[in-house]
């Protein structure tokens, strides 16, 4: 699903928008996919700084399977919160939730945990 706008630029216009100064926002900007996104942000941003929490902003809809990529790429060792806007055009929110989906169910599970799906849903209700 493409808009021509890319995910960090309308995370980072949202950011802004929430009073949140620029020099606080690091964006990954080399993946093309969420997976590469989130080992870019951990192996180039979280680890070298030592960073044992944060803020991962993705919009509502993709956030369970952004928190469920994190938590297989990075285990436990990193706490993240999840923030961001939802969609607004309801045909769009329709089709990418239906992707999501379809992505969250074909995702290889690197951690052997069954039930770290219901520990990820747990965590973004307490966000």
């Amino acid at each position: 699903l493409r808009t021509g706008i890319t995910e960090s630029d309308s995370m980072r216009e949202y950011l802004l928008k929430q009073n949140i100064p620029n020099a606080l926002i690091h964006e990954e900007r080399e993946g093309t996919t969420t997976w590469a996104c989130t080992q870019n942000m951990y192996e180039q941003v979280i680890k070298l700084n030592n960073w044992k929490s944060g803020w991962n902003v993705t919009n509502v809809e993709h956030q369970l399977r952004a928190a469920y990529i994190a938590q297989q790429i990075m285990g436990e060792e990193v706490h993240l919160k999840y923030a961001g806007p939802q969609i607004e055009n309801s045909e769009f929110r329709r089709k990418f939730i239906q992707h999501e989906l379809v992505s969250l169910m074909t995702q290889p599970m690197k951690r052997n945990d069954p039930e770290s799906l219901q520990k990820i849903i747990d965590k973004l209700n307490n966000c």
